[in-house]
């Protein structure tokens, strides 16, 4: 998360961390805690690719201008 939070701050400022809070929250983790690691096989063959970076998926996950050069193979 905390790598998300920081693509965050990219187009936000230092601010944001401010707003995040990383304390345990049992519910939530029970939810979300246990998913195992993402295989993207399928996507990757239809032709989808991985953001590069977590300030460009912010970018283009929020419509905003990118901070860095896109990944020109990206699918939008």
């Amino acid at each position: 998360m905390d790598e998300l939070v920081e693509g965050v701050v990219e187009h936000f400022g230092p601010s944001v961390r401010d707003l995040v809070d990383y304390a345990p929250d049992a519910v939530l983790e029970a939810q979300f805690g246990a998913y195992p690691p993402i295989e993207t096989a399928i996507a990757d063959a239809a032709g989808f690719v991985h953001d590069g970076a977590a300030g460009d998926l912010v970018s283009r996950a929020l419509n905003l201008e990118s901070t860095k050069t896109a990944n020109t193979g990206a699918v939008a």
